[in-house]
């Protein structure tokens, strides 16, 4: 897949143990750093991360990609503020309905409610997550949050959001309520038009999408790099991570890679997808 707001993978290799998945660095780190820091972001900030996400989703959507695991720590930021979707380990190919997809799998604050019921899901559980992500970055936390999982599972599929918070706008509300519609027939973006049926809605009245696609528009925040390698955003738990012994090894010893097949597709035909 090549999107702007879509992480790139640009070759992969293998050791003994382990497949490497090389991919495109965005040195500002998670989005989820930036909300843990500041708390919630204004409307202007919130609305144009989520312009972003719903560029990105709206390609996978176009290729009958379902995703299945947005949340703030899959969302990260470029060097130019802009920010990408990545890890794409729970997504699902060939999903053209609303009931296709029948594993039961996500992170938990962000499990749509047909998911957790078990009776199929399609594309509209990724417009529930969706939701979401802009409940949270507007509001601080996620919509059912709680720290007991049988509490949040029931919250997430028989509680309503809370919307009445004064700082909210009327459009803001609107669509976190449509989003986090329990109907996935019903909820916004379940329409055949799927992501442009939310891209009209008012709360993105302000957004030129032809301008956020070819990054015109200066982001809210622009991370502080030291180069163009710069770590500092994040964890030093990842950071410092050492390869095995092992795997040192066998990456020494080049006729481990003899056989392997993975070839780039710098152009990719509009139609399908990469292999």
């Amino acid at each position: 897949i090549r999107h702007p707001f879509i992480v790139k993978m640009d070759y992969a290799f293998q050791s003994d143990s382990k497949l490497f998945f090389v991919l495109e660095y965005c040195p500002g780190g998670e989005l989820f750093f930036y909300l843990s820091q500041i708390g919630r972001f204004k409307e202007d900030a919130a609305r144009f991360y989520a312009s972003n996400i719903l560029l990105a989703l709206h390609h996978l959507h176009s290729q009958n990609i379902l995703y299945r695991d947005l949340k703030p720590e899959n969302v990260l930021v470029s060097h130019d503020g802009y920010v990408k979707i990545a890890d794409f380990g729970l997504s699902n190919e060939n999903i053209f309905g609303h009931n296709e997809a029948k594993s039961i799998c996500g992170t938990a604050e962000y499990l749509a409610p047909e998911i957790l019921l078990n009776q199929g899901h399609g594309k509209a559980s990724d417009w529930w997550s969706f939701g979401g992500i802009i409940y949270e970055m507007l509001c601080g936390e996620p919509p059912f949050y709680s720290k007991n999982k049988e509490k949040l599972f029931r919250n997430i599929k028989y509680s309503n959001p809370r919307l009445d918070f004064g700082f909210l706008s009327e459009n803001a509300r609107d669509i976190c309520g449509k989003l986090l519609d329990k109907n996935p027939a019903t909820r916004l973006g379940s329409s055949p038009s799927d992501a442009e049926e939310i891209m009209a809605h008012p709360w993105f009245a302000c957004i030129n999408w032809n301008a956020i696609y070819e990054k015109k528009q200066p982001a809210p925040y622009k991370p502080q790099l030291d180069n163009e390698y710069c770590t500092k955003h994040f964890p030093q738990e990842f950071t410092q991570m050492k390869l095995t012994p092992q795997d040192v090894q066998s990456l020494k010893d080049n006729s481990k890679w003899n056989d392997f097949t993975y070839e780039d597709q710098s152009i990719v035909n509009e139609e399908g997808v990469d292999d």
